[in-house]
Formats: C-alpha cells, structure tokens, sequence
C-alpha cells in the first residue's frame, strides 16, 4: 500500500504474492525487477484478508484513505472484488467515501478538515457522484473518514 501513496507509517512486512488476471499484470507496476500490483488489487487483496481477522478497522483506513485520494479503475475495482468475494464491502466503502465528498449536509464533528478534503477534490477536478442517500455507516464513521482522508492529504 506504500508503494502506491499510502501516506502513513506501516510496519515493514515482505511482499505478499497475489494472483491477477493479464489486466492486472498490464495495471501493476514495474519496479527494481519486481511487479507490484496495481492499486485494484492492492485494494481488494487487502479487504479480502481481513475476513474474520483482527485489525479490520486498520486495513479498511487504509484503502478508504487510497480509494478517496487515488485515481481508480472503478469497473475494474468492482470486477476484482466480485472474484475475490468481497464486493459488498468493496461497494459500501465508495458509498461511504462518495458521500462525504457530496453529501450537503455534513454530519463530521470536524468541519475545518472535511471542507479541506472537499477542497482538494475541486482543485484535481474529481468528479462528485449525485446526491446520494445517507449510508449505514457500517463500515467507517463520517468522522473516521474525515481522519483517514484528511491524514492521507496531509491536512489533518
């Protein structure tokens, strides 16, 4: 995840091998004789691992703060986690983030860093899904988004 922007301190752990299809190899990313995988799979590799395991608060900060600040195949995104079984969490997550970059009515405590973040995503010219309904924040709350995003783009 660090060697796609993840902008926190992780400890250091080998590599973990992964498979992909010839989209993925084609995504992924040469590096020092090493192909890393493309930021889909780091993704939902990363969700599909955490199925009844410890930390899953920690793995879900960390793609939720790439999936916000990243570029990402969305289609392929959903294709990967479709195989990989993890493509309702995959979905809530996106609901989640795209929702505190538009909802018009903000429900996190911290407004100074949302409208920071809100900013941000003008200024690379993201484009804000419509008006969505509020989600169950099953996964991460309003605020806990609003940290992870923030601290990733360093305004938190």
């Amino acid at each position: 995840m660090v060697f796609h922007g993840l902008n926190w301190t992780l400890p250091n752990t080998p590599s973990v091998k992964v498979r992909t299809d010839l989209e993925g190899v084609v995504r992924g990313r040469l590096q020092e004789g090493r192909l890393y995988a493309s930021l889909e799979d780091t993704i939902v590799e990363n969700l599909a691992s955490i199925k009844g395991k410890k930390g899953i608060g920690l793995v879900l900060s960390y793609c939720a703060a790439l999936l916000a600040t990243k570029k990402v195949d969305r289609s392929y995104l959903m294709q990967r986690a479709g195989e990989r079984g993890v493509s309702q969490i995959t979905k809530e997550l996106l609901g989640e983030i795209d929702y505190v970059f538009a909802s018009s009515n903000p429900g996190s405590e911290d407004i100074k860093s949302l409208y920071a973040i809100r900013k941000w995503s003008q200024s690379i010219h993201r484009r804000l899904p419509p008006r969505l309904p509020q989600p169950n924040w099953s996964l991460l709350s309003e605020d806990e988004l609003v940290d992870v995003v923030g601290k990733q783009l360093g305004v938190k």
